[in-house]
């Protein structure tokens, strides 16, 4: 099977953004963490911003929701496989607002549970935390360039290595790939 990388925010760029508390109601929350595409609003997200660099924004966030940058997103719209969600979300910050889109991927039932090391994680109901990296099935990804993995925090986004190059190609701020084999729950 071919390479794949899970997305995480570099939390040691200097692109860094640092987001204040987002004002949803416990359902819409719980949608949003859930990634529930069908029950998420259509309205436009305002998230206020603690810090922002001056400059060069950070293009992927996930430390409370998956969020891309406008560039990001163009990308994944343009290259990517499988239909992808966005929700419009203006970033408030002192120096301007920024746009930016939560994204949830297509959800795919394709963690290898005999080849990967993980255990359930106590923080979400039936889900896992991975100890030693983990494995995907290769039936249920197909084609998929992009993708979350049932099981798996919804903030949890995998590319394939092809999508992976083409956002190094186009210089995407603020995100690590590691892969998933490499990838252990901190």
């Amino acid at each position: 099977m071919l390479p794949y990388y899970l997305l995480e925010e570099d939390l040691e760029s200097e692109s860094k953004i640092f987001l204040g508390p987002m004002n949803l109601n416990p359902a819409e929350r719980q949608w949003m963490v859930l990634g529930d595409v069908f029950h998420i609003p259509d309205t436009t997200l305002d998230i206020p911003v603690k810090y922002a660099p001056p400059k060069d924004k950070a293009d992927f966030l996930n430390r409370k929701i998956p969020l891309v940058s406008n560039d990001f997103k163009g990308i994944l719209e343009q290259k990517a496989s499988g239909r992808i969600y966005f929700r419009e979300a203006i970033l408030e910050c002192p120096n301007g607002p920024y746009l930016y889109f939560y994204v949830a991927p297509p959800l795919c039932d394709c963690f290898d549970y005999r080849n990967s090391e993980y255990g359930p994680d106590p923080k979400i109901p039936g889900g896992i935390r991975i100890s030693g990296g983990f494995c995907l099935r290769p039936g249920p990804v197909g084609k998929l360039d992009i993708f979350r993995a049932k099981g798996l925090s919804s903030r949890k986004i995998i590319i394939s290595e092809w999508l992976k190059e083409i956002c190094e190609a186009n210089a995407i701020k603020g995100v690590r790939y590691i892969r998933t084999e490499d990838y252990y729950d901190v």
